[in-house]
């Protein structure tokens, strides 16, 4: 949760809510790395649905590490308001 909170605590509160990426392959979302770097995508679960992913890379020690991921930046969509 840290990680998260740190992320976003440098970003507006509007910036955070109106937008949000998402993986356009959760399966396999790096496109192109560094050789060596890893990475592990965790469901994020929200009353037992899937409702988002964290994409986690990890880094080769003492290189310039690079890696591509293919994702959209979305608007969010607003909610319904029944009657």
């Amino acid at each position: 949760m840290w990680a998260l909170t740190k992320v976003f605590s440098n970003k507006s509160k509007n910036a955070i809510y109106k937008r949000h990426q998402k993986l356009v392959n959760p399966e396999s979302p790096v496109t192109d790395a560094t050789s060596g770097v890893t990475n592990s995508v965790y469901e994020v679960l929200k009353g037992g649905v899937v409702v988002g992913y964290i994409l986690e890379l990890k880094l080769v020690p003492r290189v310039d590490n690079y890696a591509k991921f293919k994702s959209r930046v979305m608007d969010k969509r607003p909610r319904c308001i029944r009657p």
